[in-house]
């Protein structure tokens, strides 16, 4: 839009000494508003600034001479943007912009819709008086944050907006800012200190970084000088230190072991309000590569010292569980003194690696009875359930000798096992019921057991031993007699062993289904003449086998004999079917 020059500026007024700061109010009043139709700069003063406005009076403040400015340019400012009402000035329409920083990819800054152009144009609102537009901006450039405000802010490194918001709203509670944190073990050197309060006034030496050490705060202050220390505001009821007796040997690239004389003493007082502590200790014998753990305790703070290495457990004097894991030397007498003066000193690798301290005045507390409600119930029940079964597995251990397993296959099994987990023989005796019973139980009551678990009445029961045939084939051999159904499970597994050579009795119980899926009593069957045949059907088609049934046969009787059974057991043609006969 056309505006009038630098020179018909109604009026400028400065706020502050423009050297430092520049807080200025620019009024322009612009005839002929109507019939604007390009930009022209207005006002130059330290910058140059245009007033850019769309036809829908969009208003924004631009740089004005960004072409004539040097590269990386910017300045940051705080400005509003006002239509000016000629009739009532209170009802004039302002807009505020905080703070923008202008670059040279954001020359300009302001609002697309300033104000509806029909609240503009309308005579009776007082903006637009004769054709005469009034806008006025104020600016504030060189914004100095620490100046204006005594605080700084934080940079957005690209969408940390919310980051830089929390860490505000930390920083300014001042309690977050003291970083106290509990503490329960401390590290502790030992190179250079002869004792524990050597080595507390070491860790609370105030360090002071400066040199070649400074300490980096960050953009914009980069590297300062500082100093770095660690206050003690109360120690902990059970305080452990760890003492830190290895460090690394750059002449000879390695870890070493620092076995220097350490002393450490049974009453440790802190100089602090409750600082006074009682130690036992603990110890290791040995180099930094390898050695060996064991620990010396005051269980109740009496007199006596136990040592703890591993399974053993010794009573020691106070000599040996404090003084002599001091580390350090010892010197030993020439035993030819008239040759050589000079005692002869060797290194004592037995020193303390950890000490415990408990506070004296909290050694009550520390040192009680423990009971079982102290216990956490969960905590409880675990255990309970670990000694039941830890029992349980004695129990059973003790009397294993007195028991024996037999496992019982049926006809259950094989149609769950064959086609899926086994394909070549009949059944996997590891996955077929198992019971564990005395070896002296008769097998009639055995059979009762088996009753009980298959849910079928001991009636409609036989059973069939198992063999190992000549082919390594495993097979049901014969029925169990009568007689030997009234002897006990030892003497059976007896006779099962010698046929099928097994440690266990391993069974196969038959049970006869009739026509109304009923138990029945098992068909007779003569040793001499019949045989148990187990049928598989192969599915050319789905190339599947599965197990289909088992019938009792004529030894001497023609496989035609059973076509028809075998169809009702297929479910097919007999043409159609292709039956592996396992004999």
């Amino acid at each position: 839009m056309e505006v009038a020059p630098a020179d018909a500026v109604v009026s400028t007024d400065p706020v502050e000494d423009p050297a430092s700061r520049c807080a200025l109010r620019f009024t322009w009043k612009i005839e002929n508003f109507s019939r604007l139709d390009n930009k022209k700069t207005l006002l130059r003063y330290s910058h140059c600034w245009y007033l850019s406005m769309a036809h829908h009076l969009s208003m924004y403040l631009a740089v004005g001479d960004m072409e004539n400015l040097p590269y990386g340019w910017s300045r940051c400012a705080q400005f509003s943007l006002a239509i000016v009402n000629q009739i009532n000035y209170e009802d004039t329409v302002r807009k505020y912009f905080q703070l923008h920083k202008f670059t040279a990819r954001e020359s300009d800054w302001g609002s697309t819709t300033f104000i509806p152009l029909s609240e503009l144009y309308d005579p009776a609102r007082g903006y637009v008086v004769d054709d005469t537009c009034i806008v006025e901006v104020d600016v504030i450039t060189d914004f100095n944050f620490r100046e204006e405000t005594d605080y700084v802010g934080l940079k957005n490194q690209g969408a940390t907006c919310y980051l830089n918001s929390l860490l505000q709203t930390l920083y300014h509670i001042p309690y977050f800012r003291k970083a106290e944190e509990s503490f329960y073990d401390l590290q502790l050197d030992v190179k250079g200190c002869k004792d524990v309060y050597a080595s507390f006034n070491k860790y609370v030496e105030v360090e002071r970084l400066e040199g070649d050490n400074k300490y980096h705060s960050g953009q914009p202050h980069g590297l300062q000088d500082a100093k770095k220390g660690v206050l003690f505001n109360e120690f902990p009821p059970v305080l452990q230190l760890q003492l830190n007796r290895n460090e690394f040997d750059f002449m000879r690239d390695t870890m070493v072991k620092i076995n220097d004389r350490y002393e450490f003493p049974l009453h440790l007082d802190l100089d602090r309000e409750d600082g006074k502590y009682l130690s036992p200790d603990a110890i290791r014998v040995g180099g930094v590569h390898g050695g060996h753990y064991c620990a010396f305790i005051r269980p109740t703070l009496s007199e006596q010292w136990f040592k703890f290495d591993d399974e053993r457990v010794t009573k020691e004097d106070i000599k040996w569980a404090l003084e002599e894991q001091y580390g350090g030397e010892e010197e030993f007498p020439q035993t030819n003194p008239e040759f050589n003066h000079t005692p002869f000193k060797f290194t004592k690798y037995s020193n303390a690696y950890m000490l415990v301290y408990i506070r004296e005045s909290d050694k009550d507390k520390i040192v009680c009875d423990v009971d079982e409600k102290d216990i956490a119930e969960y905590l409880r029940i675990m255990l309970k359930k670990e000694q039941e079964e830890k029992d349980h597995n004695k129990k059973e251990k003790a009397e294993a000798h007195l028991y024996t397993n037999i496992k019982v296959a049926r006809h259950e099994d094989l149609f769950e096992q064959i086609g899926r987990d086994i394909y070549f023989y009949l059944v996997d005796q590891e996955k077929v019921c198992s019971f564990r019973i005395l070896k002296e139980m008769p097998f009639n009551l055995f059979k009762e057991e088996v009753a009980k678990e298959f849910g079928v009445s001991v009636q409609f029961h036989r059973f069939w031993f198992w063999a190992k045939r000549q082919n390594h084939t495993y097979r049901p051999y014969r029925p169990l007699t009568l007689q030997e159904e009234t002897q006990s499970v030892v003497q059976l597994r007896e006779i099962s062993n010698k046929v099928a050579r097994n440690a266990e009795l391993e069974l196969f119980l038959e049970v006869e289904i009739g026509t109304e899926l009923d138990p029945i009593p098992p068909p007779c069957y003569k040793t001499k003449e019949n045989i148990l045949l187990f049928f598989k059907l192969y599915d050319p088609e789905k190339e599947e086998i599965r197990y289909v049934g088992r019938l009792i046969v004529k030894g001497s009787g023609k496989p035609l004999e059973i076509l028809e059974k075998l169809n009702e057991m297929g479910t097919l043609f007999a043409s159609r079917n292709l039956f592996q006969l396992i004999v």
